[in-house]
């Protein structure tokens, strides 16, 4: 993951500019687009690119944890390898908001950072 992403994407979850979901990148609710972290991270980075999903699978979130270099294998939470799923995990099962997410990033960027970038 290169820097600029990883401030955009802590930004991003720390701005209250996104309603918070489980289960999906990004989804509409209530008349809300909605995200996951994930979602968040695809939204800050890639924000011309965005496909509203009502049901997420696995695997695009998978390719965006790759995209970025933060997660190296799996296409589930519970197989895959890299701090990526550690992101899912809080944000699908542990019910951690944002900013606690976002804080989980902030302590753990040398983690994030320390992997490359996939053009």
């Amino acid at each position: 993951m290169i820097i600029e992403h990883l401030v955009a994407w802590v930004n991003g979850l720390r701005s209250g500019d996104y309603e918070q979901i489980q289960g999906s990148l990004h989804c509409i609710v209530n008349n809300t687009v909605a995200h996951c972290a994930v979602g968040v991270l695809d939204k800050v980075t890639r924000p011309d690119k965005i496909k509203l999903y009502e049901i997420d699978t696995c695997g695009g979130t998978a390719a965006i944890l790759r995209t970025h270099g933060i997660a190296s294998r799996g296409d589930d939470w519970r197989m895959g390898i890299g701090i990526g799923w550690d992101i899912v995990r809080m944000n699908d099962h542990e019910n951690k908001n944002f900013n606690e997410i976002a804080d989980y990033i902030e302590d753990n960027k040398d983690k994030f950072l320390g992997v490359k970038h996939e053009s």
